[in-house]
């Protein structure tokens, strides 16, 4: 053969094997899809298709609803007043009162006027007789001085009286003398009647110098005895005095309530001496009570004296007391808002006062004192049904159905309703936050549930399966009041 027969010859070999080859793997292919095609159908028949489990949830009802915006402050409870009861004198504690037969105790209550604790009282009452019985003896020793001064001074009056009389007498004496010598050197009277009459001139005078020397005298009897008045004047006052002094320690022997009030301690017994000034008995006035609370100076123009102001004793308001009267909020009145903070402390000690006719309330005990700022609509959203993601703050509501977006290709898009309870991620933006709620004015979408449990494991658009057992319902279980931050 030629040779390009011979080549002519190998190019069809080789293009029949190709071929052969090709064929072979074109009805392998064939086989092997028919194979799956099969197997594919065999498992349509006997594979259940996947299911898809809402999640579940526990839901509160979400109601928009006016809410009074509170701040409260908390404080110690005190005694409006408080009296160390103590004696003024030194003594031995003989007796303490008694209320219904028995010594007076911590908690008695005690009337003005009643006796509290009593000094040993024999030596006091001694004292005071033994300064009466001085009293007496100087009160006579006055009353004699001053009868001996009178009798001085009238005979001071009569000795005064005659002198004026003798004084007269000689005035007069005196012109009849100088009218008879006068008479005499005339030559109409004789010797003997002008000698007459200046002997009696002589005797006038000599009256007067003797009854001013009487009046003198009686002057310094009234002198003499206007002192003894004075000496046994300033002797009974003295003594007076000394009586008053013995009746007083007498008095402070005996120990009596000034005021009503309630008996807080007796930090002594009896048979122990007592020192002036240390205390036997500490009296406290209950009636009315005082809440001592601290402010900070940004919360002191929310208070103003005269403000009624709700308070809580949470001592009293405990769960184990129940719902009795004495476990209801008290109403509180601010008496004192000072003009300047405490140094040590930095805060506004502001007083309240609060009635206290039961004397429930114990100085010590805590309270809380809680006033109105203002009122806002919004929706109460527990802390716990909220989550966080940076600054932004994230809860669940729950909707009936929602609307998904379908792509049809060229013919354009549409739209599908979904008729199934799913949750829905919603941001809040909250107008207050608390310790364990936010408050939120409104709320993107129209939702009338939120997701309280269960929201940590939920996407957006989950399908939910809603339990009907809330954990919180906000028109029974939502406080009233919301505390300001």
């Amino acid at each position: 053969m030629d040779i390009p027969d011979i080549m002519t010859a190998s190019g069809e070999a080789f293009l029949k094997s190709r071929i052969i080859i090709i064929s072979v793997f074109v009805g392998c292919l064939s086989i092997i899809a028919v194979v799956a095609f099969v197997r594919a159908k065999q498992l349509k028949e006997v594979t259940t298709p996947p299911v898809i489990r809402p999640a579940v949830v526990r839901c509160d009802k979400l109601e928009r609803r006016e809410y009074t915006m509170t701040e409260s402050f908390y404080g110690l409870v005190e005694a409006n007043a408080t009296i160390d009861m103590a004696f003024q004198i030194t003594g031995r504690l003989t007796k303490l009162g008694k209320v219904d037969d028995r010594p007076l105790k911590e908690g008695d209550i005690v009337r003005q006027g009643t006796e509290l604790a009593h000094l040993e009282p024999l030596r006091y009452k001694a004292a005071a007789q033994q300064a009466k019985a001085e009293e007496d003896a100087a009160n006579a020793r006055l009353r004699i001085a001053q009868a001996d001064f009178n009798q001085a001074k009238a005979q001071h009056t009569a000795s005064v009286a005659l002198h004026k009389d003798s004084q007269s007498n000689l005035k007069d004496i005196e012109i009849d003398v100088t009218k008879k010598r006068e008479l005499h050197e005339a030559g109409v009277l004789n010797k003997r009647e002008l000698d007459k009459i200046e002997i009696q001139y002589e005797l006038a005078l000599s009256s007067v110098t003797q009854a001013k020397a009487k009046a003198d005298a009686a002057m310094a009897l009234v002198d003499a005895a206007k002192a003894k008045v004075e000496s046994a004047d300033a002797f009974y006052l003295a003594a007076k005095s000394m009586t008053t002094v013995a009746n007083v320690n007498l008095e402070d022997a005996t120990l009596r309530a000034p005021s009503e009030g309630t008996i807080a301690a007796v930090p002594v017994e009896v048979g122990q001496m007592i020192k002036p000034g240390e205390t036997v008995m500490r009296l406290v006035d209950l009636e009315k009570v005082r809440l001592a609370v601290g402010v900070v100076e940004s919360r002191i123009p929310l208070l103003q004296e005269g403000q009624k102001v709700d308070v809580e004793l949470l001592a009293l308001s405990s769960d184990r007391l129940g719902k009795g009267e004495h476990s209801k909020p008290h109403t509180g009145v601010v008496t004192v808002v000072p003009p300047a903070a405490d140094p040590k402390t930095g805060l506004f000690n502001i007083e309240i006062e609060i009635a206290n006719k039961d004397r429930a309330l114990k100085p010590g005990m805590v309270g809380k004192a809680t006033i109105q700022i203002e009122t806002r609509w919004g929706y109460y959203v527990p802390a716990a049904a909220v989550t966080r993601s940076g600054d932004r703050l994230w809860a669940y509501f729950v909707t009936n159905g929602y609307t998904v977006g379908l792509d049809i290709g060229q013919i354009g898009n549409s739209k599908i309703e979904v008729p199934m309870t799913v949750a829905r991620r919603v941001q809040l933006e909250p107008v207050m936050t608390g310790k364990d709620y936010y408050l939120v004015r409104d709320v993107e979408g129209e939702f009338d549930r939120l997701v309280v449990e269960g929201q940590s494991r939920l996407i957006d658009g989950q399908p939910v399966e809603v339990i009907d057992i809330p954990a919180f319902d906000a028109t029974a279980s939502a406080p009233p009041e919301v505390t300001a931050p």
